[in-house]
């Protein structure tokens, strides 16, 4: 077990202040932190950023040069043990927050493949919960790629996704028979698995 508490983001992708996502997230996070982990929340629909501009920068220096919000999620990044994204599923893919967020990391794909620099935390884990409208898991595959291949530029360990569908309606998530049980049992073991690294 590591000397200091497992610290743990959740990152909320909806656009929604209070959705399903919502909901299965701070479900997770409730778990986690019964687990022993030191929390925080970072909502995008909160945050004052843009999408990535390919202006190069990044190529060169490693960083981005677009100073706005999105220094909190970096900084969770590059700092945090765990990291937990819930997002919908929104035309077959993530919500445009989401994706926005996933773009503006392109200096870390800088760092890793163009300019050989070390990224800042090889042992972090990262963990998905995703949720959809529709009853089955048939558009769960193009969201997840996008989210294996952020975690894989990140050097994250990718700890799987715990997926839930059929959550249309607002408080669909409340309502389901194991949603929000299983999404503590995610969030504890996502904190038990990084403890057991090493």
């Amino acid at each position: 077990m590591p000397e200091h508490p497992v610290t743990l983001t959740g990152i909320y992708g909806s656009p929604q202040k209070r959705g399903n996502s919502a909901t299965l997230l701070d479900a997770a996070l409730a778990g986690a932190e019964d687990a022993g982990a030191d929390i925080e929340r970072i909502r995008l629909g909160e945050l004052d950023f843009v999408g990535c501009q390919n202006c190069g920068y990044c190529s060169k220096h490693g960083r981005c040069v677009i100073d706005d919000d999105m220094t909190i999620v970096y900084d969770a990044l590059e700092q945090r043990d765990v990291i937990l994204l819930a997002a919908p599923i929104y035309f077959t893919s993530l919500s445009a927050q989401t994706k926005a967020m996933i773009d503006r990391c392109q200096p870390y794909w800088s760092r890793k493949y163009l300019l050989d620099m070390e990224l800042p935390k090889p042992d972090q884990i990262g963990g998905f919960i995703c949720c959809c409208g529709f009853k089955d898991d048939r558009f769960l595959r193009c969201t997840e790629q996008i989210v294996k291949t952020w975690y894989f530029i990140l050097d994250t360990k990718y700890q799987g996704c715990l997926f839930v569908p059929g959550l249309d309606g607002k408080g669909d998530a409340e309502q389901h028979p194991s949603a929000v049980d299983d999404a503590r049992r995610y969030g504890a073991e996502c904190v038990e698995k990084y403890g057991q690294q090493g």
